[in-house]
């Protein structure tokens, strides 16, 4: 089925579906996407993706057990299909800028990166289908609000390299203590491939926590 999308552009807002995108409906905190399955279809949507719990009908609505995992599955079979030496990027802060500086020293093997802030569990899998062309190289910046965020996002897009900045209390209060956020980031270093490396910058708690590991 996946192959059916090549080329194909990716959106979640139906007001952005133009003719021969695919509307993707996801059910999020303040609203669900299913409610603008009608509109996405008038704006010419190629097709929509909607969960199969519910009841639409029509040949160009496609039916999965999770739009949220349908996107995820989508864009680890486009970075499979490629593979690419994926450097995956995670921190309280500072990851933005760090992938920036990595695309900069490697401007000359034209490296792929994740669009401005579409690091999340949604934003990153829709910037893989929609921008990644098969580049060798992939920086990637991962964000976190609990932990396990990062360890799916290391699913969608497994780093050869893992990259932790640090930890900071920018999460607090959503992720938990202290130490979930720690456990948390550190997904990134868990996550990494066979044979791959992590750069950890010199925070003691981090490395004492590795170190324990």
């Amino acid at each position: 089925m996946i192959d059916i999308f090549k080329d194909m552009r990716f959106s979640i807002n139906s007001k952005d579906v133009t003719q021969g995108t695919v509307f993707v409906a996801l059910k999020g905190k303040n609203t669900d996407g299913h409610l603008f399955v009608d509109e996405a279809l008038k704006n010419g949507a190629e097709y929509v993706v909607v969960e199969k719990s519910l009841g639409f009908t029509n040949d160009r609505i496609i039916r999965v057990n999770s739009t949220l995992k349908f996107l995820a599955e989508l864009a680890r079979k486009r970075l499979e299909e490629f593979n690419p030496l994926v450097i995956g990027i995670t921190g309280s802060n500072g990851k933005t800028t760090m992938k920036e500086l990595l695309c900069c020293l490697l401007s000359h093997r034209e490296p792929f990166k994740n669009r401005g802030n579409m690091n999340t569990e949604i934003g990153l899998p829709l910037s893989i289908i929609n921008d990644y062309h098969g580049e060798e190289i992939a920086i990637l910046e991962m964000a976190m609000n609990k932990r396990g965020d990062i360890a799916y996002l290391c699913e969608i897009a497994k780093p050869y390299i893992s990259v932790l900045l640090n930890v900071g209390t920018a999460h607090q209060g959503v992720a938990g203590s202290l130490e979930d956020i720690l456990l948390g980031k550190l997904e990134i270093v868990k996550a990494r491939r066979e044979h791959g490396f992590s750069v950890v910058m010199n925070d003691e708690r981090l490395l004492s926590m590795l170190g324990n590991d």
